[in-house]
């Protein structure tokens, strides 16, 4: 009887070790957090529960703090960590805004060390912030961050602040309805394991500008909204040996809606351990109807490697050609299996002052596959050309068409400018509504020659990249022009 109770008394013990652990609320405006005066149950430990939210700022700057569980800013109030040296040791999770507040983490210094999860942003209404700024300035969380988990989040990596994330990875906007933000900036980094952007009825957006390392799978737009913008820096994914590293899907479930836009910096999407042809960079995802997936490439300020390019009817490419040109997508890799493009979907080219000329949009090492479903061109001037390893387009223009009158009949004169002139040929309609094509047309290189159906190459020049030929009518009325 004596040792049955000893037993009981035992349990009890433990299960009250178990489930116990003490708290200490800041009671200060702005002072340190080593003052135990600040607090109202002393400064906390790795076995103490920390809460900041009474509209507080603790300024740590070490050597080394410590929590248990980390609450800055709730429904009682806000709350505010400024560390700008020494070390923050959270055992367990860090809870940035709970219930309703704002909760704020500001690293100018030091490191903070979070042995599971960091929610920025945890619950419904409430909202969170933190910056990693500066060169010895750290957060490492060995679980998972959630940026915007039910409430919004702000993270800002920024002047060399490095993030790593080293199991589950980075998570933007959990819960329905929320909003989420990533900036990477000016030699900021950030390590996640995986990234799945936007997993629900909500907005994700990461404007890259650092750089970004992500070994397994990233989503960009998983059920809800999600936006990675870069204009600078490395962006590196799916590189790790394993089937888990997908690469990069942008717009990967029913609903989801995902576009990644690239002016500068550098892409490298990997297959991970596949060896089939998936894996690398896919617009557009698994689901076959309501989704929407864009890869847009601006400029010529990009360096842009993919192991495979997989584009579904959901998806679209857009490139838009400027005064520099435009970046090409390379589709390459060792596996013979791998460096392939998929094609299907939309393709459209947007003129923002582009030369006339042949621009590579896509190489792929072991082959191009299909076409695009769609395409739209700026105007009659430009066309597309897939060949068996490269889509390209072509910008030519006709300067001027003039009708002449020879011994053997009437003949048009064209000059054109065509940088190109063996990719180009003249076409001509009767009927710009009715007729379903343009229709090749003899022509010749000199007034009255002899009339050939072939391509532009067949001409005389006339100055710089101007050319000029001839083309043979009849009676019949006639729209003229220069394609593929």
């Amino acid at each position: 009887m004596k040792r049955r109770n000893i037993v009981s008394l035992t349990v009890l013990c433990v299960l009250s070790l178990a489930v116990t652990a003490s708290a200490t609320e800041w009671t200060a405006g702005t002072g340190a957090w080593e003052n135990p005066a600040n607090w109202d149950e002393g400064v906390p430990g790795l076995a103490d529960n920390a809460q900041i939210e009474n509209g507080g700022t603790a300024q740590s700057t070490g050597p080394t703090n410590a929590a248990r569980y980390l609450t800055v800013g709730s429904a009682a109030g806000d709350g505010t960590i400024d560390l700008s040296g020494g070390d923050l040791t959270v055992d367990q999770s860090t809870y940035l805004g709970n219930g309703g507040g704002t909760g704020t983490i500001n690293v100018s210094g030091g490191a903070v060390y979070n042995a599971q999860y960091m929610y920025i942003g945890s619950s419904s209404g409430a909202t969170g912030y933190l910056t990693v700024s500066g060169t010895s300035s750290e957060l490492v969380v060995t679980n998972r961050v959630d940026v915007s988990s039910n409430g919004d989040g702000e993270l800002v990596i920024d002047d060399g602040g490095k993030v790593s994330v080293e199991s589950v990875g980075v998570y933007m906007c959990v819960g329905h309805g929320t909003v989420g933000m990533i900036t990477i900036t000016n030699g900021g980094s950030m390590f996640a394991s995986a990234l799945r952007m936007a997993w629900w009825d909500n907005q994700a957006t990461i404007n890259l500008a650092g750089d970004l390392d992500v070994p397994y799978e990233t989503y960009i737009g998983g059920y809800g909204t999600g936006t990675l913008n870069q204009v600078s820096g490395t962006f590196s994914c799916g590189h790790a040996d394993s089937t888990s590293a997908y690469g990069l899907y942008i717009g990967a479930y029913a609903g989801g809606v995902g576009s990644y836009t690239i002016s500068g910096g550098t892409l490298i999407a990997l297959t991970g351990a596949y060896t089939d042809g998936q894996g690398g960079l896919s617009v557009g995802g698994w689901a076959d109807t309501d989704l929407d997936a864009t890869f847009k490439v601006v400029g010529n300020g990009a360096t842009i490697t993919v192991e495979n390019y997989n584009q579904f009817y959901k998806g679209t490419l857009v490139a838009e050609i400027d005064t520099t040109g435009i970046s090409v997508i390379n589709v390459s890799s060792p596996d013979s299996t791998n460096g392939v493009a998929n094609l299907s979907g939309t393709f459209e080219v947007v003129d923002s002052g582009a030369a006339e000329g042949i621009y590579t949009i896509l190489v792929a090492s072991n082959g191009v596959n299909g076409t695009f479903d769609t395409v739209f061109l700026p105007s009659s001037e430009w066309g597309i050309e897939y060949g068996s390893n490269t889509v390209s387009v072509i910008h030519t223009a006709v300067k001027s068409i003039s009708l002449t009158s020879t011994g053997s009949g009437s003949e048009v004169k064209m000059v054109f400018d065509a940088p190109t002139p063996s990719a180009v040929y003249p076409y001509k309609k009767t009927n710009l509504v009715f007729d379903p094509s343009w229709v090749s047309v003899p022509h010749s290189d000199v007034s009255g020659g002899t009339y050939v159906e072939t391509n532009l190459s067949y001409s005389t020049p006339v100055s710089g990249t101007a050319n000029k030929i001839y083309l043979k009518t009849t009676n019949d009325v006639a729209f003229f022009g220069i394609g593929q």
